[in-house]
């Protein structure tokens, strides 16, 4: 008898009670449909079939990899500077602590060896991959990246004279442009995922603030 870890995602899809052999075959076809490339999970969340939750936890029994809570795991400081904010965000990566030799990261898809490969290039350390969903990966990476960029700005400004203040907000703009454009285009996509009426978007010293109204009630977001 098989196993659980050596079935396929979609058998254990149907083992959890997440989809239905129809709502599985449909799915297959649109896969087979103009040779798409994309996964059979990334398909069944697309379709409305599964939630990304749904398709995490059938991910970890498939590959035996844990799941972790971004909200209650943040990254470190340390680990956070090893991978730039361009890499983890185009890449949908987090990364999340060191220990010894290894990083661990959290990914939204630990199946991509080139990712991988990458990572270790880059960072010199062996790495241990955790899932995360892809939305959450996004949403606390253009966090903490900006949370962090803007704490070394704050840190540049007290540490230098006046005359060069000019020269500090240059490169604050130069560092922050691409990853806010980022940040607004995700925060405006999950606006419209959730149906928010309203955004409400409140600047702090270290931190940035983003709220939804949904059904006339204000959602943080984490």
């Amino acid at each position: 008898m098989l196993t659980l870890k050596r079935l396929q995602l979609g058998s254990i899809l149907l083992q959890l009670g997440s989809v239905s052999q129809d709502q599985l075959d449909q799915a297959l076809s649109e896969q087979r449909r103009k040779n798409n490339t994309k996964r059979l999970g990334e398909i069944l969340v697309e379709m409305r079939m599964i939630s990304e939750q749904s398709l995490l936890v059938a991910l970890s029994k498939q590959l035996e990899c844990p799941i972790v809570d971004l909200g209650s795991n943040p990254p470190s400081e340390d680990a956070l500077r090893i991978i730039s904010s361009e890499f983890a965000i185009r890449h949908l990566v987090l990364p999340l602590k060191i220990e010894n030799d290894n990083l661990s990261v959290a990914m939204a898809d630990p199946l991509d060896i080139q990712t991988i490969d990458d990572l270790k290039l880059l960072t010199g350390f062996n790495i241990e991959a955790v899932l995360a969903s892809p939305t959450e990966i996004r949403r606390a990476g253009e966090q903490y990246y900006l949370n962090q960029m803007m704490a070394g700005a704050h840190e540049l400004e007290a540490g230098n004279a006046e005359e060069e203040e000019q020269d500090v907000a240059d490169l604050q703009k130069m560092a922050h442009e691409e990853l806010v454009i980022r940040m607004v285009n995700g925060i405006l996509n999950q606006a419209v995922q959730d149906r928010a009426s309203d955004i409400h978007i409140e600047p702090f010293e270290r931190e940035l603030r983003v709220r939804y109204r949904i059904d006339g009630v204000l959602h943080e977001v984490n």
